[in-house]
């Protein structure tokens, strides 16, 4: 047994602090548990009572050795607890509006514990009252995660996610500034051809901005669209610094003194801090009205001119002859994301596609597969109907509905054991709606919704 024990130590220092090889070590972990409790089974009646104290003593620090290395190499020192408890800067502003959605946190990456906190990594949501996607870390049902590992603009509209967050990188490069901004599920994607059902078009809106552009000129191209007609000819349209595009950060007072564009038409502002010293300025992104020459528009390809982490499109709207805008970004299945916050540490997107809470949608339009129903793959906002949340407790849900025809109510919350429905009064199935969330039935008519979690209750059902 000691010998395992050392093997086990000994193993923690070859890896020398890389976390791939002490991470591949633990998987390997069971093979010496095993050995090791075999040998227990056959030295018990060979050694002293004693000696098993001391030996669980070995073992606890054996242990606590070996998980130290990885945390210490995974996961950032504690800090002292006022700093710990002290609200995050984005914290007032979200909460301001969070009461239609959840948030979401990017986590391709392991930040330092400032930026961890900023952009409410798991459990981090949690201390501070907020509704979170990522759940509550390690207890994540098996369920969710295999709806996450395949997340999509569409997965993320219906979990209820109003706002995605990315932590920040730093110091800046073209490499990390990317990672900053890129938004995997709205990022229009660059240099090939985007295909589109043909569409006559006259316009075009396009909400883009720069970044570590002070020294472009007023006028200086920065990115090309081409279009490519139905007959298979192409135009190409440009946008330029101070007339299409800017600087997002311009109203930072070091970057007006130096600026040497002017500020093109503004789309929409956010509340920003950036810099070194970081310092509080208003966002921006910009609003370009392009006109082309009218045609029946088959693809379009977006090609930037800097670095793409540098000068980033949102949005294309196109603009038809009856005066309807459509989104590219909605015809080539991506989310309507707009950035509304950001600091040093995390961008925050909005999600405009994101489904509310609880809504209802009609039996006429549901599938079932197995015991559940399957959701349509396209809903948006306008498309479900409207449901009151009356009441919003940890155990208890009570929610307000009307419906003019069968409908089911859907609670974008986790179908899981325990959970408990009634429908005025009388109790109803809970079915599960894309294998994770709850939905139950409901006649035509004005109905009042309760859900309730009774865990010991569901321990009894399954006797």
């Amino acid at each position: 047994v000691g010998g395992l024990i050392f093997g086990l130590v000994g193993g923690v220092v070859w890896a020398d602090g890389e976390v791939e090889k002490l991470i591949a070590l633990w998987w390997w972990l069971p093979l010496p548990l095993a050995l090791g409790a075999g040998a227990l089974l056959w030295l018990a009646p060979r050694v002293p009572k004693w000696s098993w104290a001391l030996l669980a003593c070995f073992l606890v620090w054996a242990d606590l050795y070996a998980y130290g290395a990885v945390l210490g190499q995974t996961y950032n020192a504690t800090w002292p607890r006022e700093r710990v408890e002290r609200p995050p800067r984005a914290l007032s502003w979200l909460k301001l509006d969070l009461q239609r959605g959840r948030l979401f946190t990017k986590e391709e990456i392991l930040p330092v514990l400032s930026v961890m906190k900023e952009s409410f990594y798991p459990n981090i949501a949690l201390q501070f009252g907020l509704p979170s996607a990522n759940v509550y870390l390690p207890l994540v049902p098996q369920t969710y995660e295999e709806y996450l590992a395949e997340l999509s603009p569409q997965r993320l509209n219906k979990l209820a996610v109003k706002y995605y967050l990315i932590p920040q990188l730093l110091p800046v490069d073209a490499s990390s500034e990317l990672y900053d901004v890129l938004d995997p599920f709205a990022a229009l994607p660059l240099n090939r051809w985007l295909k589109v059902v043909p569409q006559e078009i006259v316009g075009l809106r396009v909400e883009s901005y720069l970044s570590h552009s002070a020294a472009l000129s007023t006028g200086e191209p920065v990115a090309e669209l081409y279009l490519r007609d139905q007959a298979g000819g192409e135009q190409v349209l440009v946008l330029r610094a101070g007339k299409e595009t800017a600087e997002w950060a311009y109203e930072r007072d070091d970057v007006r003194k130096q600026i040497a564009h002017a500020r093109a038409p503004v789309a929409r502002s956010w509340p920003a801090r950036s810099g070194f010293p970081p310092r509080e300025h208003l966002g921006h992104t910009y609003m370009a009205h392009l006109k082309p020459e009218r045609c029946v528009l088959t693809a379009i390809r977006i090609h930037p001119l800097l670095p793409q982490a540098f000068v980033r499109i949102e949005k294309i709207y196109l603009l038809t002859p009856s005066g309807q805008q459509m989104l590219l970004n909605h015809l080539l299945n991506l989310g309507n994301h707009s950035i509304v916050y950001r600091n040093e540490d995390v961008l925050i997107y909005r999600n405009e596609d994101a489904l509310p809470r609880a809504y209802t949608l009609p039996t006429s339009i549901l599938k079932w597969q197995g015991r559940g129903i399957v959701l349509p793959g396209d809903l948006s906002p306008d498309a479900v109907g409207p449901v009151e949340i009356v009441e919003d407790g940890e155990e208890r849900l009570s929610l307000r509905v009307q419906v003019s025809e069968p409908s089911y109510l859907i609670l974008a919350d986790l179908y899981y054991p325990g959970w408990y429905a009634w429908v005025d009064g009388v109790q109803v199935p809970i079915v599960p709606a894309d294998g994770l969330f709850r939905a139950v039935s409901l006649p035509p008519g004005e109905h009042y919704v309760v859900f309730r979690y009774r865990p010991y209750r569901a321990l009894w059902d399954r006797r």
